[in-house]
Formats: structure tokens, sequence, C-alpha cells
């Protein structure tokens, strides 16, 4: 079971990491991965409220209008200022989103424990940890790699990256 979820997710990574490689590559395959994404991210938004507020219409609206304005917020930035630090940016928090799930995955199946929420049922709360620990090794590593020095800010970033994910 564990092996098919892991070939799974890796997989999933992999393919992640090959479409990031091409966005930054091609401008317009860049715009219209975004675009795809932010409406995705707004339904899944939209389920997410669904099962916290018990399908009470106008907090759900309403959170979604708050997100879809952030997103469009996110998305001119993105759009008008494209320095390589954005970019550098981006693929620091993919890559953070990516061990998060993989590390919640592989802490939570090996050392399993008790439920943490109704919105993610499988999420154990040994798994949370270690979504927590591999986002911050991970988005520590890079920083370190293009700095060549270690402070506290990756490990924040990597918390605040896991997080949201």
């Amino acid at each position: 079971m564990i092996s098919s979820n892991l070939k799974k997710r890796s997989y999933t990574s992999l393919s992640l990491l090959l479409i990031l490689f091409l966005m930054f590559n091609f401008k317009l395959l860049f715009i219209y991965i975004f675009i795809i994404t932010g409406a995705l991210s707004v339904l899944e938004f939209i389920q997410i409220c669904k099962k916290i507020f018990n399908k009470k219409i106008y907090v759900i609206i309403s959170y979604t209008f708050f997100s879809a304005i952030l997103l469009t917020i996110f998305s001119l930035i993105v759009f008008f200022i494209s320095f390589i630090q954005i970019k550098i940016t981006i693929f620091i928090i993919l890559l953070g989103c990516i061990s998060s799930d993989v590390g919640g995955f592989i802490v939570g199946k090996l050392l399993q424990g008790p439920k943490l929420t109704k919105i993610s049922p499988n999420k154990t709360i040994s798994g949370a940890f270690g979504s927590l620990l591999f986002s911050c090794i991970c988005v520590s590593v890079i920083f370190f790699y293009f700095n060549q020095n270690f402070t506290l800010k990756p490990l924040i970033v990597g918390l605040i990256t896991s997080l949201a994910c």
C-alpha cells in the first residue's frame, strides 16, 4: 500500500517539476498553467469550505470571494514582475509543498497515530509533524544552496509553506 501511494506521489512530484521547468522557459505556457491552477485552486477551496462550514452558502461565497481576490493579486504580481527571484521563490515554494506532502505521507504511514482533522481524514498528528520537518529541511537546503549561509528565514518559510499546504 505504501509503495503504490509513494510511487504515485513521486510521479506527481516529478511531473510538477517538469511542468515548472517548462513554464519558466515558455511564457505562454506559464500564463496558461497559472490560470488553470488558479481556477482549480478556487474550486478546491470551495470544497474545503463546504466541509468546514457545513454548506452555509453565505460563508462559502465570502471566503471564495476573498480567496479569488488574493489569487488575483498574486497573479498580477507574478505576471508583471518577472524577475528571476520570483521564479526561484515559486520554485522553492513548490518544492516545499512537495516535500511537505511526501514527508507527511511517509512519517504518517510509518508512525501512524491519532487522526488530526476531518478536512483530511487520513492526516495524522505524526504526519503533520513529518510535513513540517520535511518542508523545513527541503527549503533550508535550497536556501543554503543559493546563499551559501544558513539563517532562520528558511525554517520560517518552510513552516509557513507546510502549514499553507
